[in-house]
Parts: C-alpha cells; structure tokens; sequence
C-alpha cells in the first residue's frame, strides 16, 4: 500500500486559519484549538492512506490538473495529486463565505 506525503499549501493554511478565528470567536479559543488538531489529523489520515477514493471537486476546470475533495463535517479539503504527494490546495466551509470560485493556485 502507497503511504502519500500531505503538504497543506500556503493557501490552504490560510484558509485553515480563518476558520479558527472565526471558530475562536464563536466557540473560544480552547474549542478552536481542538478543532484544528482534529480537523489536521482527519486530513492526514484519509489523505495519506486513500486519496484516490475521494470525489473529483467541482473546480476542474479542463486545465490538465485534477481536483479532488474530501468532506470533512462542513468542510471540503481540495487538494492535487502528484505521484506519491498530496497537495492541500484549499478547504472551503461556511465559515469563508466563498464557494465553487476559481481556486488561484500555483503548483
């Protein structure tokens, strides 16, 4: 079985942090935390193991590159895959206010 190496990209991170401070405001601090220790665990876990059993994401555009989600409670992770390398291109979520829109990424 191919164990995949997870990178979350800049964008990725910074998404992920948007979600904790909004998290932080609505939940407190000490629930935002746990949320994104789960939520990073979740996605190295499903993401190393079995990323090609995830769904294509909405956002291929044609561009030669493929997306893929994985659903995580109210999140979508999109991510890219090169050969054993798992790119975390994006997560999307309520908290963004933002949906299917071009994803701006530079691999």
């Amino acid at each position: 079985m191919t164990v995949f190496t997870v990178i979350i990209t800049p964008s990725a991170e910074e998404d992920i942090t948007e979600s904790f401070l909004w998290g932080s405001e609505y939940w407190g601090v000490e629930m935002a935390i746990d949320w994104v220790n789960d939520f990073r665990f979740v996605i190295e876990e499903k993401l190393s193991r079995s990323p090609n059993r995830c769904a294509f994401a909405p956002e291929n555009d044609g561009s030669g590159r493929v997306f893929r989600q994985l659903l995580v409670g109210r999140y979508r992770v999109i991510f890219h895959i090169i050969e054993t390398t798992i790119y975390v291109v994006h997560v999307r979520g309520s908290f963004s206010g933002e949906t299917n829109t071009g994803l701006g990424i530079d691999l």
